[in-house]
């Protein structure tokens, strides 16, 4: 029998390779996993501790939002100061002194209005919603962006 080009009968089918695996990874990939995975916890647990550090500031805004009077928003900042700084500091803070204490605190000069209302109006018995809203609007402010005296 002659080799003839045209007789298909000796063809075969062409080998093809099986398809790379996705399992194992390369050495790097798994690194590069690893360091994700550490870094996704990293950021997951400093999220979740600044969530927990900062309770006391949404409990202060809560409360702050069903206050009527000059009074409660003074104590409300008084309790929330008391959070951030040793009470022997916060006590011996009156009038003006305690006033610039809390401008220090977030690097805003409060109003005047606000300055008479932290000093003299908090010792009146009754204050309508128009002379409560620059107050509740500093302390709302004080409260989010206060930072740490220490």
């Amino acid at each position: 029998m002659t080799d003839d080009p045209a007789n298909l009968s000796k063809l075969h089918d062409i080998v093809v390779l099986p398809d790379v695996s996705w399992w194992p990874l390369a050495p790097g990939w798994i690194a590069l996993s690893i360091l994700a995975i550490i870094a996704l916890c990293y950021f997951g647990y400093s999220s979740f501790m600044r969530w927990k550090q900062n309770a006391y500031r949404r409990d202060a805004l809560k409360q702050l939002a069903a206050t009527d009077s000059p009074a409660q928003i003074a104590e409300i900042l008084r309790r929330t100061a008391l959070v951030i700084a040793p009470r022997e500091e916060i006590a011996t803070l009156q009038g003006s002194a305690w006033i610039d204490w809390l401008a220090a605190q977030t690097g805003t000069k409060p109003s005047d209005t606000v300055r008479k209302t932290l000093t003299q109006s908090i010792y009146e018995a009754t204050g309508t919603a128009a002379d409560l809203t620059p107050l509740r609007e500093f302390a709302e402010a004080w409260i989010s962006r206060h930072k740490s005296p220490c």
